[in-house]
């Protein structure tokens, strides 16, 4: 049944909206692929000065950021739209894995590569239809310190831990980021005004909006460091809505 005062035309007329940002959003992240593409050919030209391949490398820094700021944008516009929060089961296999196929496309090619494990199974959580995008956001802020000057590796394994479901995140090659560590883990307010301080707010909000929360664990034996650890309830409840652009 529809909401009182939201007729069914306007909840077809939201739900195009939607699709068509996801469309135009993949769209322009195809094209930011193509163009970095282009860009790896024409380095790996003979004849290029020093001086040329700088102006390169910055170019497809620019690119990858824009890529960025668009899937920003997207989760924003998204989260905003969706109105009051209704807790619901969302399969968390098919989120996590459209959110990590984002962010390894806002890189260029094997720039950054993002190992999921765990995911067999169809696990679900309690969250709403913008838990991809949150995944998204997390990912995107967590791999912002990836260098440009070496292959780096973000891996996500999902845990069942009885009435929650963790995510432990780690990295190879970088650390993740320290200020999104701090924000979700240790409670401190990133300060400033800037697309990464406002994403990590907007995180932390939808975070704790599912009653999930993030802590560090240390590393399990045999590996070095410590992990990022999200946990999500995945309590009883009715199944989200089947939407691939989640």
């Amino acid at each position: 049944m529809a909401d009182e005062g939201r007729g069914p035309s306007q909840e077809d007329d939201e739900w195009e909206a939607d699709r068509l940002m996801d469309l135009v959003s993949h769209d322009l992240i195809n094209q930011q692929q193509a163009a970095l593409g282009f860009l790896e050919l024409l380095t790996a030209s003979e004849g290029l000065s020093d001086g040329d391949r700088r102006l390169i490398a910055r170019t497809v820094e620019v690119l990858e950021h824009t890529a960025r700021l668009l899937l920003q944008a997207r989760t924003t516009m998204v989260q905003r739209d969706r109105g009051e929060f209704r807790s619901t089961r969302v399969p968390l296999d098919r989120a996590l894995t459209t959110a990590a196929r984002s962010v390894q496309g806002a890189y260029a090619r094997d720039r950054l590569t993002i190992d999921l494990t765990g995911i067999g199974g169809s696990p679900h959580v309690m969250a709403d239809a913008v838990l991809g995008e949150m995944l998204t956001q997390l990912l995107l802020l967590l791999s912002e310190t990836a260098p440009a000057d070496r292959d780096c590796i973000m891996r996500v394994r999902v845990e069942p831990r009885g009435a929650l479901t963790a995510l432990s995140i780690s990295s190879e090659g970088f650390a993740l980021n320290p200020m999104v560590s701090a924000a979700l883990a240790g409670g401190r307010q990133p300060l400033g005004r800037s697309s990464e301080v406002a994403t990590v707010t907007l995180v932390r909000h939808l975070l704790h909006q599912y009653g999930g929360s993030a802590r560090m664990e240390d590393a399990p034996a045999g590996e070095v460091g410590a992990h990022l650890v999200i946990e999500l309830p995945s309590g009883e409840g009715s199944d989200a809505v089947d939407n691939d652009s989640r």
